[in-house]
């Protein structure tokens, strides 16, 4: 049989539904179901709907295509009858065929299914572009209700419960943000509102189960609506487990408030729980603070969560501040942490973002970063924190560019970078109080790591280390002034603007150089510059005294296979500094003026 069919329009009461399907022999054969008037229950054997057949050859025998269960029909009459009891708890739905009786019967079955039986309450809303008032409560007992094209419910009292409310850009109007649904109504179709209201389901900022309810409610209702903004108020929000947000969503506070201490929207969290979990794409959450105990994470970021933009969030006194794993394309604008353990934790994944976010008095880390892959960090910092930014573990391409430390706990350090962390540090800044023993920077074995325009001058107290480098890192020193005590230098590649041009103005690229200054020496006394240089290795190495850039020593230490057989030429005549190398590979500078000196000294690797 070929054809075509019209599928229908319908309100609620007395509707008919009509299906139109045309043979080949063009003898049409027509179905139309006739509702009967919506009630709030059915008892057993009402008549709910009559088909009737037109067209086609005569008499017609009827069938239920669906809803066989719930449903009997006359097959002579097409009269649809329950089975049993049915009310707005129980809805089903159905749908028939008819057959006419050609000498090849031919058969239809509407193209539709003919809809759940509403309750009472769908025809009370029956027309397009009205106000309706709700003055009282309405209970739609598990129905659906839906509102017909651009209406507004202007809430003055009354609410709508128990059941879906479709909207048809349909209007939301409560002064006062009060309750108007229960967390028992789930909203769907498309609304006006900019946003949903956690207040409208009830949430009153005093009961953790009850104020946790409805925000994931309004959350929930953002995937089934066009609306995707959940608005909280000026107040506590009690969290008793985690709040999971979900594609294309956004939370946010009382906008630009959080950063005021007495006057923030605040979700204060009970023990051993996350406080929001986000999962998959597109969220972005403002303007809140988060409250607890060590015992919680205020955002975990799960399900490679990517494109998230959080925006004035401040945590206070959790375990772990911003748990970020596995997620890509993110970006923190102006967070921050407040105390507990550890602030900012990144956990594997590509291209995080992280603008003027602060963490304070951490009792571990600031931030923790492992198997990062081209992230940033721009204008950072940590203050009271023991550690400052730890990177390991695989994270490359990642940048720290004017960030800095400040009043790091007595044994921390400020920035480590461990093994396999290839890391740029640029215009870092410096500050500590006197008299705390912490190191500056930390490089440990297998890093890659440039360290550009570092000025740490009379900001660091001398107590720690400046560097900490180990063998086997790779730490280039770029415009770098360093004061203070380094260890392993002689493992850091060094490029300065001094020695670029040599006496005489000859010119060299830099391969591997470092730079330093020794301290006071006494005439004919003697300082290490490198201690045990390797074999197999040519240095061109100029010392200057302080203030004077012309060599007041040059020469080429060539070490072959033996440190024994060294040579050291000395090229500038009557050189006040003297430099050698020693039986153990220790390359020398020795003091050879009448008085006391102290030297910058340049070694270039040529090989």
């Amino acid at each position: 049989m070929g054809g075509h069919f019209k599928c229908p329009s319908y309100l609620y009461i007395g509707e008919i539904f009509s299906i139109f399907v045309t043979k080949l022999n063009d003898m049409a054969l027509n179905i139309t179901i006739n509702k009967t008037a919506v009630a709030a229950s059915y008892p057993a054997g009402s008549t709910v709907a009559t088909a009737v057949a037109s067209g086609g050859t005569t008499p017609y025998v009827y069938s239920l295509a669906t809803g066989g269960d719930y449903f009997s029909i006359d097959a002579s009459t097409g009269v649809v009858t329950t089975k049993a009891l049915m009310d707005a708890s129980s809805i089903q739905s159905f749908s028939v065929t008819a057959t006419d009786s050609n000498s090849t019967p031919e058969s239809i079955t509407p193209g539709v299914i003919y809809p759940n039986i509403q309750a009472t309450q769908q025809s009370k809303f029956n027309k397009s572009n009205v106000i309706y008032k709700i003055v009282n409560d309405i209970d739609l007992g598990n129905a659906v209700l839906t509102i017909p094209t651009g209406c507004t419910l202007d809430f003055a009292g009354g609410s709508i419960i128990n059941g879906e409310l479709v909207g048809t850009n349909t209007k939301i109007n409560s002064s006062g943000f009060t309750k108007v649904f229960s967390t028992n109504t789930t909203l769907s179709g498309t609304w006006s509102n900019d946003s949903l209201y956690p207040e409208y389901f009830g949430a009153i900022g005093t009961s953790a189960s009850q104020d946790t309810l409805c925000i994931q409610k309004a959350l929930d209702c953002c995937i089934s609506t066009n609306i995707k903004s959940v608005r909280l108020q000026d107040r506590i929000y009690q969290i008793s487990s985690s709040l999971v947000i979900q594609t294309n969503c956004k939370l946010e506070g009382v906008t630009s408030r959080v950063w005021n201490n007495g006057s923030a929207t605040i979700l204060s969290l009970t023990e051993n729980i996350v406080g929001i979990t986000v999962e998959s794409t597109g969220v972005e959450i403002n303007d809140l603070k988060i409250t607890g105990d060590t015992t919680n994470t205020g955002i975990s970021f799960t399900n490679r969560s990517y494109y998230f933009s959080g925006n004035r969030i401040i945590t206070t006194m959790l375990g772990i501040g911003f748990d970020i794993q596995s997620s890509w394309t993110y970006i923190f604008n102006l967070c921050r942490i407040e105390g507990g353990t550890i602030g900012f934790k990144i956990q594997e994944g590509t291209s995080g973002t992280f603008n003027s976010c602060v963490a304070f008095s951490c009792t571990e880390y600031g931030f923790y970063v492992t198997k990062l892959n081209y992230g940033s960090f721009n204008g950072c910092g940590t203050d009271g924190c023991k550690y400052g930014f730890y990177f390991t573990d695989a994270c490359r391409g990642v940048t720290l560019s004017s960030c800095g430390c400040e009043n790091t706990q007595v044994g921390g350090y400020m920035v480590k970078c461990g093994a396999r962390a290839y890391v740029t540090i640029t215009a870092f800044s410096v500050g500590t109080v006197a008299d705390v023993d912490c190191d500056l920077f930390i490089f440990e074995a297998d890093c890659r790591v440039s360290l550009i325009d570092l000025n740490v001058g009379s900001l660091y107290h001398p107590t720690g280390n400046t560097l900490n480098v180990a063998r086997g890192a790779s730490v280039a020193l770029i415009n770098c002034y360093l004061t203070g005590t380094s260890v392993g230098l002689e493992n850091c590649s060094v490029i300065s603007p001094y020695g670029n041009t040599l006496k005489y103005s000859t010119t060299v690229d830099k391969i591997n150089t470092k730079e330093l200054v020794t301290s006071s020496l006494a005439t004919n006394a003697t300082y290490t510059v490198l201690p045990t240089a390797p074999l197999n290795s040519v240095y061109l190495i100029t010392a200057v005294t302080n203030g004077n850039s012309a060599a007041r020593g040059l020469a080429i230490v060539t070490i072959p296979t033996d440190y024994g057989m060294a040579s050291v030429d000395n090229l500038v005549a009557n050189a006040i500094c003297q430099i050698s190398i020693d039986a153990t590979g220790n390359i020398i500078v020795t003091n050879t003026s009448s008085s006391a000196k102290a030297y910058r000294v340049s070694l270039l690797k040529l090989t």
